[in-house]
């Protein structure tokens, strides 16, 4: 996701590993990114997964000269995604039956996803990181409720 708005949404198999991750970002990630900012430079901020720190991973940035922001282990307060799953959920019809097949659930979640498009969504939630991380300095690092 970006401050203009979420990005594409790449199913997944149960556990993705570092290559799976790698073609996430090649084939999905970048070239949405790019849709929007075509130029500058890309900027990661990613969890400290096994995944996000294995050493494919770690190459495939360092080759395409993409920034890893480093970022405080078990910081799910400063976790923007989070959030935006959390939103999705919020908007899931509870008195609607649910989908009965993997291909209902990812229809529905895609039409979700899809439905955070062209709202201020995404960029509330990016304006909200000075904030948060203030917040976080004035805990002097520790949890904050976000």
């Amino acid at each position: 996701m970006t401050s203009d708005g979420p990005g594409d949404l790449v199913e997944i198999n149960d556990k993705m590993n570092s290559r799976e991750y790698v073609d996430i970002l090649e084939n999905g990630f970048i070239p949405s990114y790019r849709i929007i900012y075509p130029e500058g430079p890309v900027n990661f901020v990613q969890d400290n997964s096994a995944v996000h720190r294995a050493h494919i991973v770690r190459n495939y940035f360092a080759q395409n000269s993409y920034n890893v922001i480093a970022w405080p282990a078990k910081s799910p307060d400063l976790n923007l995604i989070g959030n935006l799953w959390r939103i999705m959920v919020n908007k899931w019809e509870t008195g609607e039956q649910l989908p009965n097949s993997r291909n209902n659930l990812n229809r529905h979640c895609r039409g979700i996803w899809e439905s955070l498009r062209g709202t201020d969504v995404c960029r509330n939630l990016v304006g909200s990181m000075q904030r948060r991380l203030q917040a976080r300095i004035d805990a002097e690092g520790g949890y904050i409720k976000y």
